[in-house]
């Protein structure tokens, strides 16, 4: 798309990662024009997340935020970006969790009797829950219901629907603000926002934030097995996360 220096653009996001990429197509979508600024690295957080999206999670076996209410948003905005793009990137998924401990276990006996919970546990439970030449799942567990969101190709899906000016952004250098717009590289909008992730921890703009990064591990292996047993698609976590890749 055109990214001539006469348009004036409603907005100017700063990183077309994960964040950057759904807020671009939430304001198209609210009739705004973007232009999106974004470095295009070949490996990003977003770009190599494993897009996991589980409704009980964590050490404490507890229903994620507001996942009654996010889950079913989620699930429409991606399916209408599929249909906008020709592409497909969100599967619903089933999820094995294994207990790790005694505590896990009595933990999810508990919860398990609970409505809340059992909204999201599979109606009905795999036995054995995981094949024994994968995992050993004796010790427990339960699967759910999920879903898993290939970011990367989102990412790349949405790209080719927006305006993108390659470029690392020196906020110091290459951005202007004054009353009434913002330039950005020699764009001009009304407003910019960051979607920088942790390169935000370098904008002088955001100094001021106490943000605490996090940091994570991801290795990509390739199972050799019997083209008549492929690995099954789906998660399975007990202490670490294994999601298939596609």
């Amino acid at each position: 798309m055109s990214t001539r220096l006469d348009t004036i653009w409603d907005a100017i996001i700063v990183g077309q990662g994960l964040a950057g990429t759904t807020l671009a197509w939430q304001l198209r979508d609210a009739g705004l024009t973007v232009l999106i600024v974004d470095a295009c690295e070949a490996v990003t957080s977003s770009k190599i997340a494993a897009g996991l999206i589980t409704p009980i999670t964590g050490q404490r076996l507890a229903l994620s935020w507001r996942v009654d209410e996010m889950l079913p948003v989620a699930k429409r905005f991606y399916a209408g970006i599929e249909a906008r793009t020709g592409k497909t990137f969100f599967h619903a998924r089933p999820c094995v969790r294994l207990f790790a401990d005694e505590a896990e276990r009595v933990n999810w006996a508990q919860r398990s009797q609970n409505p809340a919970f059992q909204k999201y546990a599979a109606a009905l439970q795999p036995n054995p829950l995981v094949e024994a030449d994968i995992a050993d799942s004796s010790g427990g567990g339960f699967e759910m219901q999920a879903a898993q969101l290939d970011v990367a190709e989102y990412l790349a899906a949405s790209s080719a629907h927006f305006a993108v000016v390659p470029a690392a952004l020196d906020w110091q250098r290459d951005v202007t603000l004054s009353a009434d717009a913002v330039t950005v590289l020699g764009h001009r909008a009304k407003l910019v926002i960051s979607c920088e992730g942790f390169v935000a921890t370098r904008n002088p703009y955001f100094s001021w934030v106490p943000f605490r990064s996090a940091k994570g591990d991801v290795l990509t292996i390739r199972v050799e097995r019997p083209c008549s047993k492929p690995l099954p698609p789906v998660a399975l976590h007990r202490g670490i996360w294994v999601a298939p890749t596609a």
